[in-house]
């Protein structure tokens, strides 16, 4: 399993310091690129032509409020690893 924490800036947040929801994406998607970079592959994974990153499919539950100074933590576990692709 993967962790990646994060405080919430303000400029993430609406003028109420709650966390603008389409921002969730933004940070899953630091937390994805922060996994890759914690491989430390040879290659440059995100500018090799041999390699294409899409993510097919995604979703977010908004349980309550992500406040203006909270930490998150991201969680990313690989679920299943096929020879070209994992889930």
């Amino acid at each position: 399993m993967f962790i990646f924490k994060k405080k919430i800036n303000f400029y993430d947040c609406d003028p109420a310091g709650i966390l603008f929801y389409g921002r969730v994406y933004e940070l899953c998607h630091a937390a994805y690129e922060s996994m890759i970079e914690s491989f430390n592959l040879d290659e440059d994974f995100w500018t090799n032509e041999n390699y294409i990153v899409p993510i097919i499919s995604s979703e977010a539950s908004y349980h309550k409020p992500i406040k203006y100074g909270d930490e998150v933590t991201v969680e990313i576990e690989v679920a299943k690893l096929r020879p070209s692709s994992f889930e």
